[in-house]
């Protein structure tokens, strides 16, 4: 099962994907994968965004996105 592939590697196949809805459909997969890949939604998110996520978390009080945005 993809799962159970070693960490390393989860984060190897979110980088191949192309948008932030993929790689959010995959973290939503399981809680391992939630766990491996949703910090490089974030990461991806201030490289290629500008940092939308702690924006939206700022106009819409989600203290917990915006802690993880940082």
């Amino acid at each position: 099962m993809l799962g159970e592939l070693p960490g390393e590697v989860l984060q190897c196949v979110a980088d191949c994907l192309n948008t932030a809805k993929d790689r959010n459909n995959l973290a939503k997969t399981s809680r391992r994968l939630y766990r491996c890949t949703n910090p490089l939604l974030y990461q991806w998110d201030m490289y290629y965004r500008m940092g939308y996520a702690i924006k939206w978390a700022a106009e819409n009080e989600r203290e917990t996105t915006a802690r993880l945005s940082l």
